[in-house]
């Protein structure tokens, strides 16, 4: 692999660069203030819910996302209330109970909620929308769930409210790894909660991974891949680190890199995760980083967000939360307490916003579908008049030479290296009125140097555009050194592997 000519074509992304390029086009960075009027006009008939609770019960040095630590009770019972408010208003914008397919609860630590909760906050979901009857209703636990006295408490609630789709981060199954990633849990918790669910009949679930943290050799991501097929379990999600400016890991790493995998390992342990899944255990891929057994379930949400972004809309509930409503993508504002006042005010929450143009239409099809089944050319011509092949031509014609995709009759599609590079390909597909709005916002944040580390669009942006214009982390590293005494930390980046 020559990834010297892989990063000349603006596809390689450093593992410092790094981060995923997700179901938000364009990203938070390049959105605009919005007028709720404008956002809610187009909703589809059919919507999915994603659900933020933002509570943990510690601070995992690799998360990025909103949400506060140990919160007194009355700060979650706050927040919940104003959740409730933000359903009703949504309710109200749309006119009335939307039909919801799927709903996704997730966090910080969406099993953070008591079972009371669990069930008043199913009740408030039911009386604004309704709720499929084959819904797919997933919700995020943490393994630690199974060593509070209520853990079967908390599962039959959700149960009794429909959920039949379950997702925990295990991130590694070396107890060692876990402890540096201040997860409190264990490779057993891990287990113990898969056979809890097991016995309650639930085979649909998925697990998340991470390779590239602190300790993790080849070995151990080998025994953990192996230990949770062992373990049977049906799906995963599995990513490599990655790093924003803020996060303890970034600071982790930058103090002592040499307990990382470099980019090298990293590289190796993607293709050792598609090795063992894929060659040895049978499993199927796609969309990128999903692996699931062939005989499983399919996941509705993830076909949405995938395979079908342009019909069924995202209700995004909660701080932080994004959605996509009638070809506009929003964010709600990621400061806690902006967002209660702004629900008890009866006011929307909505931050920005980005109404999507004809080819902005085009160009995220081609990002998200290339990460599941491959740019389809009868889809393209039916949704939006075009022959994704002529419009993209000359960036498909590079990714070809690199040996990153491939056409398979009518669509294009990632190979087994495309898929190592899936984010730095969709980059290729991002349109250059988003790449300027990224240009103009770095600029600004580089005017207010070290402090830009604090701007909330800076720290909210999950995206890996243009992210290497701003080099905080060089900051970071001169601090790092002048404390410690500690060598710069080396560039995570090998030109030929």
């Amino acid at each position: 692999m020559d990834l010297e000519q892989i990063e000349k074509a603006h596809v390689y992304i450093k593992p410092l660069d790094y981060y995923v390029l997700g179901s938000v086009y364009p990203p938070l960075k390049a959105m605009q203030p919005i007028a709720p009027d404008e956002m809610y006009a187009g909703a589809s008939d059919d919507l999915s819910l994603y659900v933020h609770i933002p509570f943990c019960d510690q601070y995992c040095s690799f998360c990025h996302f909103a949400k506060v630590i140990n919160p007194s009770e009355d700060r979650v019972e706050r927040y919940l209330r104003a959740m409730y408010l933000e359903l009703e208003m949504l309710s109200q914008r749309l006119g009335g109970a939307r039909r919801v397919r799927t709903i996704y609860f997730g966090g910080g630590t969406a099993s953070y909620l008591t079972a009371a909760q669990v069930r008043e906050l199913f009740a408030r979901i039911h009386r604004h929308f309704d709720v499929a009857p084959d819904a797919e209703i997933t919700y995020e636990l943490h393994p630690n769930l199974v060593r509070r006295p209520d853990c079967d408490e908390r599962l039959e609630s959700m149960l009794a409210n429909g959920v039949n789709r379950w997702v925990f981060g295990v991130q590694s199954m070396d107890n060692r790894e876990l402890a540096k990633l201040n997860r409190g849990h264990t490779d057993q918790d891990v287990l113990d909660l898969l056979a809890a669910l097991r016995e309650r009949g639930q085979e649909n679930v998925s697990l998340d991974l991470i390779f590239g943290i602190p300790y993790q050799t080849l070995e151990s991501w080998h025994q953990t891949l192996t230990k949770l097929v062992a373990a049977g379990t049906p799906k995963f999600n599995i990513f490599p680190l990655m790093f924003k400016s803020g996060d303890p890991i970034t600071y982790h790493y930058l103090k002592e890199p040499e307990i990382f995998p470099d980019a090298s390992d990293r590289i190796l342990m993607h293709f050792i995760c598609d090795h063992v899944l894929l060659d040895e255990a049978g499993y199927r891929y796609g969309p990128v980083f999903y692996y699931s057994k062939k005989n499983g379930i399919a996941s509705q949400q993830q076909a949405g967000k995938f395979e079908n972004i342009d019909n069924l809309n995202l209700l995004g509930i909660g701080v932080s939360a994004f959605g996509y409503l009638g070809g506009t993508h929003y964010y709600n504002v990621c400061e806690i307490e902006d967002y209660v006042r702004k629900c008890e005010a009866r006011e929307s929450p909505v931050w920005v916003g980005w109404a999507l143009s004809e080819e902005d239409k085009i160009r995220r099809n081609a990002i998200m579908s290339i990460r599941a089944s491959g740019i389809s050319r009868p889809v393209m011509k039916e949704r939006f008049g075009i022959d994704p092949f002529e419009y993209f031509a000359d960036d498909i014609a590079i990714l070809k030479e690199l040996a990153l995709v491939e056409e398979q009759g009518d669509a294009l599609v990632l190979t087994r290296l495309g898929a190592l590079h899936a984010d730095g390909v969709g980059t290729r597909f991002v349109g250059k009125n988003v790449l300027e709005l990224f240009e103009q916002k770095n600029a600004e944040l580089l005017l207010e140097g070290s402090h830009a580390r604090k701007d909330l669009m800076e720290r909210y942006d999950y995206s890996p555009l243009r992210r290497r214009v701003l080099d905080f982390t060089k900051d970071l590293r001169e601090k790092a050194q002048s404390r410690k005494h500690l060598p710069v930390a080396p560039p995570l980046v090998t030109s030929k592997v």
